[in-house]
């Protein structure tokens, strides 16, 4: 998020896979995030991560495709889009988006849309 603060939630950074949150990061306002985890599939897929800063901001990284043997059966299988993906890509529409699956606190934070034009601070 290019010097950007991460949002202080139990949920600011995620990994997803095929759509479906699997891991979760909590976070506090620093710069630098740095964590490990292991995580064991028994499926083919797709596998991303996405961490929240103050709203706006937002970061993901592009998919990484897995392909567990037998080899070459992952192409063969149905593309599936995370479940807000509609939202994700209506983005256009800031700062009325909602992103229903986000941090529940990311549209609360003291750069939200919401609270600049309401001039609220979030308590």
């Amino acid at each position: 998020m290019a010097n950007q603060q991460l949002l202080k939630t139990e949920d600011g950074v995620r990994i997803i896979f095929n759509g479906e949150t699997i891991k979760k990061f909590t976070t506090d306002v620093s710069y630098i995030y740095s964590d490990s985890t292991t995580i064991i599939l028994d499926k083919d897929g797709w596998i991303l991560a996405e961490a929240f800063g103050q709203w706006p901001m937002y970061s993901i990284t592009n998919p990484v495709f897995i392909d567990l043997p037998p080899y070459g059966d992952f192409i063969k299988t149905k593309w599936i889009d995370p479940a807000e993906a509609t939202e994700w890509n209506q983005f256009r529409q800031h700062p009325g988006i909602n992103l229903l699956n986000g941090p529940t606190s990311w549209k609360d934070t003291k750069d939200s849309a919401i609270n600049i034009k309401t001039k609220q601070q979030p308590n």
